[in-house]
């Protein structure tokens, strides 16, 4: 319960102060908790903070993995990872400032034990482009391209949306995201493949 209360806490900070400015002083008197306990569960903060990255993925990995193992066809699986995607920010919107604030820094924050899980997202999505009737330009396509343009639009179209510098937009997240997958989804099977249906 302890564990589990601070690593919930834990997401709202790091998506507000990012990696650098999170102040584990500040924290545990923010949640009411010494550091010991929070020590207890976690060995330090960059530990703390690839828990976080662990958790916000979790629901992510789980369903593009029983997605993998469906017998849609690859285009459908590709439909059903971007939603997959676009479902973890809906339930985590914090993966949007805490994967911007990664992607600005190349990644600094990321260890091994998270970084196998990216690689093993690489690999699923790989899958599923290498079953795709794909154009003769994009056979050469790596998977991170492809991620890269679907975590890359839908974070920023989303940050966008929320934001008070643009013109705020009166939707709900849940129909921003949604609109902002299926743009994604439409974009990448048009320009990819040769026809609309496998």
């Amino acid at each position: 319960m302890t564990k589990h209360y601070i690593l919930q806490h834990a997401v709202d900070e790091f998506a507000h102060f990012g990696y650098e400015g999170f102040s584990t002083n500040k924290f545990s008197q923010k949640i009411e908790l010494n550091k010991a306990t929070i020590y207890y569960h976690f060995k330090d903060k960059k530990n703390l903070y690839q828990e976080v990255l662990l958790y916000l993925s979790e629901n992510n990995t789980d369903g593009v993995t029983r997605l993998m193992g469906s017998e849609m066809n690859s285009r459908r699986k590709l439909e059903g990872y971007i939603r997959l995607y676009v479902q973890s920010i809906k339930k985590h919107p914090q993966i949007v400032p805490i994967g911007l604030r990664e992607t600005a820094n190349y990644g600094s924050g990321i260890d091994d034990i998270f970084a196998r899980e990216i690689a093993r997202d690489m690999e699923q999505l790989e899958t599923i482009i290498a079953g795709l009737p794909l154009k003769a330009k994009y056979k050469k396509y790596k998977a991170h391209e492809i991620k890269a343009f679907i975590s890359g639009t839908v974070k920023t179209y989303y940050a966008m949306q929320r934001s008070s510098a643009f013109q705020k937009s009166q939707r709900a997240d849940g129909e921003i995201l949604d609109h902002i997958g299926s743009f994604v989804t439409d974009c990448l099977l048009d320009a990819l493949c040769e026809d609309k249906g496998e």
